[in-house]
Order: C-alpha cells, then structure tokens, then sequence
C-alpha cells in the first residue's frame, strides 16, 4: 500500500497522537460517579448483577480501547489517501500544449489561455506518481518535444518553461501522431499488458474531428471510468484521450493583412493597403499608424462595427523604399484579448540599384537631387576629367558633350550657347535659340511629367529640340519642345533644351521625380511587385551574384524560431544557410521581420501572418463541448490532477470509512454501564 498524500513517518505522528488522546478520554471515561439514594433495598438486584459482571468486566474495557483505537487508526489512514498496489511500470502520458496564436487570448484577468494551460500541465506534473512517465509536446507550427518520456518531476517541470508563445496555427495532428508513437515505441520497447496509456490535450481547439483522423477506433475519448489499454481485434492499443479546452476573452481588433506595392504607372508612388478585422462582438474604435525606420508615416481614426472587416488604401506615402509597421491603438473601453495581431509589417521592394555618373561643372542643384533617389549608385567628375567608360549604367550630362561609350543611355542639359561643333553627338538636336521661354502644355498623360505641374516654369535661355517622327516631346514653349525623351544612334536620351541653374525648375517639388521617373524610362526600370513571404516557402536573397536560401524557414512563430535547418542557438548567433555564401547571421528584429548579415551582403524581409483564424478568438460553438462532459472541461480544473487517482483510491477509503463505522457501533454495544455505589 502507497500514500498518496502524506508520508509514512507523518501518517505514524498522527496515528500516535490520535491514539494518545484515544487513552485518555478511555481513562477518564472509567472514573465512577457516587449517587445517594434514599432506600438501599430497591437496588440491591442492580447491586448483585453488578457484582457478577466484574469478573468480566476488564474484557469488556480492553475491548473497548482496542475499537477505539481502531477507529482512531481507519481515520488517520485515510488521511493519507492510501492506494491499493498498481503496476511497477505506472501510467504513460502524454502532455499536448497548444502552442498557436489564439490560445495567447486573455480573460478579464489578464491570464492568457496559455498561462492557463501551463498551470493545468504542472499540476498534472505534481501529481504524477513514480512510477508513471510523461513526455511534454508542443503543438507550434510542427510538432515539438519539451521532454521525452521521464519519470523525473524537476526535468518535466524544467522542460515545461520551454514552452513558448505562438504566431502562427498549431499542427495539432501532427502533434498527436508524434504523441501515438512515442507511446506505440515504449511498449514495443517494455510490454506492459495492463499499462494505463493517456494523452492529456490543453488547447482551445475543438477535438472531436481531429482525434477521430488521428486514432479512428483505437481512442477512448473517457476521463477515469475506463483504465485499461487492452488492444482492439487489430491489435492497435487503446489510448485514452483527455482534451481540456480553453475560453476567455471576446473582443479582439486585428490587421489581418498589410501590403505596399510601388505603382505600375510611377515607381516613385507607394501604395499601402491595410485589412482590418473586428472578430468581436462590441463597436470598437482605434488608431491606425504607420510608420517607417525614419518615423510616423500617417495616422488614420478608424471605427469598426462588430463582427466586420474593412480595407484601407494609403496612398503617396513619403518612403521609397523600406519596411512599412503598422499597428493599431484601441480608443475604446472595451477589453482588448489579443494584442499579438494588432500590428504589421510590410517591406516596399527596393528598386534596382542603377550607377549613375554625372559630369557637371559643379552643379550643386542636380547633384542634391540625384542623392535623393536611394536606388542610384552616383560618381562623378568634373568637365574635361577622366570619367569611367565602363560598369555604368546612366549618365548624366550637364551643359557638357563629352563623348560617351555606344548605347550607354543619358539624361542631358543642354548649355542653350552651345553650338554644333562644341557637341558634335548633340547637333542634330539643337533648335533654335529661345529667349525667356516659358513652359505652357505639357504631355500630362505621359508617365514621367504626369502630376508634374510644370506650367508656367520660367528659363532664362533655352533650345528647342529637334524631334524626329516617333519621338516624344514632354514640355513646350508655343511650338518648341523643351524636354524631350528622344532616341539616337541607338542611345536613349532624356534632354532638357536649358541649363537648370538657369530656371526655377529646381525650386519645384516635382524636379527629383522627373530625374527618377526618366532614369526609369530611360533604363526600362518597372515597378517590383515583391509579396510578402508566406509561412513555410523556401525565401531566394541575393548577394551579388551569389544567393542564399533559407530552405523551410521556422519563422512563423516568434523571433526566437530559427531556420529548421540550422543548429538552435541565441538570437544574434550566426546561423548556417544553405547557400554558396557559406555563414551568414540571422537576426530577429521583430515579430515576423528578419535581417541576414553575411560579408558584404545585407537583407532584410516580412514573413506575412498565414493562419487569419487564429484571430477569430470568440469561438463559443467550438467550445461547448462537442465532446462528452467527462472528456471535455471548458476551462482549467477546479482541482488539482490527482482527484482524477483519487477515483481509484475511493473504494479502499469506502472501505476504511465503514469499518470505522462497524467499530463505533461495536464499541456502543460493548460500552460498559454506569456503575452504583
């Protein structure tokens, strides 16, 4: 026999004191009274039975004492919840924790369903016998191990500080099949005909269907009335299944998707889209904002009724290139149960890196503006300094001709006092000369001056452009073209008939988006649609020329989840990729946002939320209790793990509780009567 509450050296102190206080009240219970009465003779017969009952009467006081003890002894054995002997092996189980996003909901305490959960997974710990062994699953994403099977209180209860927060739905099958065969292996390993197999399941999920795809007939969906394994005519072992389920919490505000995409008509243009979800049932009021590595962006009151979505659309923000955050800012009273999913991040593609030389005779201006535009990779010399004729893509010529390299495409400011023979490639392009022209019609249709606003622009001289049939004229004076997007000698041209210094083009907004739009035309740059990494793809970086890949990227859930192909070490470590570059380092930034650092090579990118229903948190018809009342509880027991034993050990309690009854009749009966002196 085993104690299942205190310990045998306690249960004797008890015993002891119990039957030392027993003794006593036996002693003072024999103490005699004297009664006086009036006339001796009406006793006298009461006199002479008692007088024929002392011969006997020790046997009834021994007698006495000893029930008495008994009874003392049956109650303070039962204070230890005694059990009967079990089998030397113990039970299996195994403890699920699910480990996904919803099960991060909190109640009106401010208790996650997961803080829940744990404490429900310790208590079942405490309770385990020694014999018993207990392996520790999490179901994140892919199932993960905590703990093997052990025997080891501390070890389990060390593996389950492991358990991590969730990001994205957890592979709760996959879960249980890895929990069915650690039990299927231990009994190939040691049989034990008689061994109680059970698979505890703390998650907020229904689990009817899922146990049902998982074990078929070989689960027995009961808590305590069945505890046998005895196998099915397959042969398969019967597992018992104990799923606790988890609510709390109602009212839940999400960003159930951000994108950005630069505009097919104008690069230069970002356009942001965020999908708002409310999955509660109150009107909720918050505060959109976005923001960027150099600050906020746009902020944006928004006002949802209950259960509803809507899109929001951002349009021209100030960011060429980047990541996008957005998170929401609840201006309302209700309870906020999920604050996982109340931000986002969105990377806008960075466009093609371009190198780009200018020749200038110090134009402060020009340079100024082409330092605005990230994607361009700008050297420059003066004029009549050697330049490079090779590994440039653009060049920018201002009020100078030199002779360039074939096909090489040019953005171009002509010096209006320049002549023929000073620019012989330029010749065929110079007008006439104009006098303060001023620009009246542009071709607003066409993608590099649409938005541009260029009338009404003032130059002090200027040419007029020639053009040839087929070629664009963008701005004009009257007649005369003065920007111009022409092609020759299979060179593509932007040209601008005036020196810049020499207008107020410089003090207008629109003068470094003509220089990015026509070093797009020019170059054949279109705008990169780059979506957002999904869970579980393969991510392709680049790295001049070399690629890194990240092949089954375990992102999905929290910065502290590394590539599944690597070793698992601390955050800044360096991790290997499977790539020709060799280590590389992966750093968490934030939920969802990575950064990879190698030799010379830099990325960052957004691994976009995939399992939107984890934020639907309110899901009352899957929480009441598809399952029966005995295998479900809707939220963690009341009482601790082993008031489940407890149902073994109740017969043998039984037991004590009646003899302890039997005894204090018996000892009624044999209670000797008040003597009479």
């Amino acid at each position: 026999m085993t104690l299942g509450a205190l310990s045998w050296p306690v249960l004797l102190a008890i015993v002891g004191v119990a039957s030392v206080i027993v003794i006593g009240l036996h002693l003072l219970r024999l103490r005699r009274r004297k009664v006086v009465v009036p006339h001796l003779a009406i006793f006298e017969e009461a006199i002479g039975s008692a007088a024929t009952a002392k011969r006997v009467d020790w046997i009834r006081r021994i007698l006495a004492l000893l029930l008495s003890l008994l009874i003392a002894g049956a109650l303070s054995l039962s204070l230890g919840e005694p059990e009967l002997p079990r089998n030397d092996k113990g039970e299996i189980r195994i403890l699920v924790i699910d480990q996904s996003l919803s099960m991060e909901a909190r109640d009106e305490t401010g208790r996650s369903r997961r803080d829940r959960a744990l404490e429900e997974a310790a208590r079942w710990i405490e309770s385990k016998d020694e014999n018993d062994s207990m392996a520790i699953l999490a179901a994140d994403h892919m199932p993960l191990i905590l703990s093997p099977l052990s025997k080891d209180r501390d070890a389990l209860k060390s593996s389950l500080r492991q358990s991590t927060k969730g990001w994205g739905e957890a592979a709760l099958r996959e879960t249980l099949m890895l929990g069915r065969d650690l039990i299927e292996e231990a009994q190939r390993r040691a049989p034990a005909p008689h061994q109680a197999l059970e698979m505890v399941v703390l998650t907020d999920e229904p689990m009817e269907e899922i146990v049902e795809e998982v074990f078929g007939n070989t689960a027995m969906q009961e808590s305590a009335e069945n505890s046998s394994n005895e196998t099915d005519e397959a042969g398969a072992l019967l597992i018992r299944i104990l799923p606790i389920q988890f609510a709390g919490g109602r009212d839940n505000l999400a960003i159930a998707e951000l994108a950005a995409r630069r505009l097919p008509s104008d690069p230069t243009r970002v356009r942001t889209l965020a999908h708002i979800e409310n999955h509660g049932p109150s009107d909720r009021k918050a505060r959109l904002e976005l923001s960027s590595e150099s600050g906020p962006l746009e902020s944006l009151e928004i006002r949802l009724p209950p259960h509803s979505s809507d899109v929001f659309f951002f349009d021209d923000l100030p960011l060429t290139e980047g990541r996008i955050d957005a998170s929401l800012h609840l201006e309302d009273a209700a309870s906020e149960a999920l604050f996982e999913d109340d931000w986002a991040s969105a990377l806008v593609a960075p466009r093609e890196r371009v190198r780009v030389h200018l020749i200038s005779r110090g134009n402060l201006y020009l340079e100024a503006a082409l330092l605005l535009d990230p994607s361009f990779e700008l050297t420059m010399s003066g004029e009549g300094d050697p330049f490079p004729e090779r590994g440039i893509d653009l060049y920018v010529l201002d009020s100078v001709a030199p002779k360039l390299p074939p096909r090489v495409p040019a953005l171009i400011f002509i010096d209006p006092r320049m002549s023929e023979g000073d620019a012989p490639e330029l010749g065929p392009l110079l007008g006439e000369l104009l006098d303060r022209p001023r620009i009246r019609t542009e071709r607003e249709e066409d993608p590099i001056v649409r938005g541009a606003r260029l009338y009404e622009t003032n130059i002090k001289e200027a040419r007029s452009i020639r053009l040839l049939r087929g070629e664009r004229g963008l701005a004009h004076s009257g007649k005369d073209a003065l920007l111009s997007l022409v092609e020759r000698d299979e060179r593509r041209m932007l040209v601008f008939g005036f020196r810049i210094e020499e207008s107020d083009l410089p003090l207008r907004a629109a003068f470094p988006l003509i220089l990015m739009r026509g070093a797009d035309a020019l170059l054949g740059r279109t705008a990169e649609y780059r979506p957002p990494h999904r869970q579980f793809e393969p991510i392709e970086l680049e790295s001049g020329g070399k690629e890194l890949s990240l092949h089954r990227p375990t992102v999905a859930s929290l910065p502290d989840h590394r590539d599944a192909d690597a070793s698992h070490r601390e955050g800044n470590a360096p991790e290997r990729l499977l790539s020709v570059g060799g280590y590389a380092r992966f750093i968490p930034m934030a939920q969802g946002v990575y950064r990879v650092e190698g030799e010379g090579f830099e990325a960052e990118f957004v691994v976009a939320r995939s399992a939107l229903d984890e934020s639907r948190i309110a899901r009352e018809e899957t929480l009441s209790g598809s399952l029966s009342e005995s295998a479900t509880a809707h939220a963690p027991s009341a009482n601790p793990p082993h008031l489940r034993t407890l149902f073994m050990r109740l017969p043998l309690l039984t037991l004590l509780l009646s003899f302890a009854l039997v005894l204090l009749v018996l000892e009624s009966l044999f209670y000797h009567r008040r003597w009479i002196e």
